[in-house]
């Protein structure tokens, strides 16, 4: 799941949580105007960053064409 812009660590806590139950193999993140790993975030998530990555980027759309181009 590629997220863009997320600023609450409420939400992302919860789409993190979303992720793992949907079968997500991982959450892709920017590094500058979003969020970043909070207590916040792990105690929203409910347990969920224990086996779901969370990878930050610097480049959103670079990031979603590396992921085309391995299949994803």
């Amino acid at each position: 799941m590629v997220l863009d812009g997320v600023e609450d660590p409420h939400n992302l806590g919860a789409v993190v949580r979303t992720a793992h139950a949907a079968g997500a193999a991982a959450v892709v993140i920017p590094e500058r105007r979003a969020v970043g790993l909070t207590e916040t975030v792990a105690r929203t998530a409910a347990g969920a960053l224990a086996y779901l990555p969370v990878v930050r980027v610097v480049n959103t759309g670079r990031a979603l064409e590396q992921l085309k181009e391995h299949g994803y």
